[in-house]
């Protein structure tokens, strides 16, 4: 019980993380549907009791508790609307682009994410780097590594980030690596 108490803010963290992206992707049907003339009746995000509710329009809007799924609900999903505003009367174009609107959202929320991770303007090159902190002095490597070198290159492997370092290493026929590091500006 006591690790669970421990991991809350990151549990509730990820699960307003993951409600966003619910709720971007239910965005993504609702736009397409209402500029392609489809009613919506319906669109709400979480699960569980309504905590608010109202109506824009033709469409009531919600909040759910349980921040977790959503729908858009639009007239005419189920096929038993006549109503020239129904999905199903809807072109089958207009009814594709609906239905891909939301996963076509979460593409452009991951481009958005990896933009600003990777931040092109930023002084490291726009990369997530792997910058020394330390070395030990007892290490082999202690005489050739200094704290606050950048590696770049392991025996000719890019390294973009630290994970990219511990795959040169595993990579290495022996226990001897050419390492290319950035310091003081300038490439050793």
């Amino acid at each position: 019980m006591n690790g669970i108490l421990s991991n809350l803010p990151g549990i509730l963290l990820a699960l307003l993380a993951f409600g966003l992206l619910i709720m971007l992707h239910e965005l993504g049907h609702l736009v397409a549907a209402k500029r392609g003339g489809v009613k919506v009746e319906e669109f709400w995000i979480g699960m569980g009791p309504v905590l608010w509710s109202h109506t824009f329009g033709e469409t009531r809007y919600c909040l759910r508790l349980l921040p977790i799924g959503g729908a858009c609900v639009m007239e005419g999903e189920d096929g038993e609307s006549e109503s020239e505003h129904s999905f199903g009367k809807a072109k089958l174009r207009r009814r594709m682009l609906i239905v891909v609107a939301g996963a076509l959202m979460n593409f452009i929320v991951g481009f958005l994410i990896v933009c600003f991770v990777l931040q092109p303007n930023a002084p490291n090159g726009g990369y997530i780097i792997s910058t020394l902190e330390a070395v030990q002095p007892e290490s082999t490597a202690a005489g050739a590594l200094e704290p606050g070198d950048t590696v770049l290159k392991v025996d000719g492997y890019h390294i973009l980030e630290r994970g990219d370092f511990d795959t040169a290493l595993a990579r290495g026929k022996d226990s001897s690596y050419e390492i290319v590091v950035k310091r003081d500006g300038k490439r050793v």
